[in-house]
């Protein structure tokens, strides 16, 4: 993956966004390297705070008690030439995953 993101930062035109299910924390080492390349995790540049997206509502329960989200897993990751306006959480239906909506917009160079 970090080699197919390094290409894309050389010649993507008017900004780079990685977004998805990435199974991964902030500072799990694959993250930390895509933001050595200069990607930043979108709810962090954009002041969100902690915005967990696993378990969704419907995902596992624990003695019948559903598991509330608790691991932000799921990132929206932008190079320097987009901005972060916010970015929040939004339940996707059928999914057990929360979906990350990120309000983007481009730098001023």
């Amino acid at each position: 993956v970090e080699d197919v993101v390094a290409q894309e930062l050389g010649t993507a035109e008017g900004g780079l966004v990685v977004a998805g299910d990435l199974n991964a924390t902030t500072d799990h080492e694959p993250l930390l390297r895509l933001r050595l390349l200069g990607l930043s995790d979108a709810a962090t540049a954009g002041g969100s705070r902690w915005q967990p997206t696993w378990p969704a509502q419907d995902g596992p329960t624990v003695l019948g008690v559903p598991v509330p989200p608790m691991l932000a897993i799921d990132h929206v990751l932008v190079d320097d030439r987009l901005a972060v306006v916010s970015t929040r959480t939004a339940d996707v239906e059928g999914s057990d995953h929360r979906a990350l909506v990120a309000v983007l917009t481009p730098t001023v160079p």
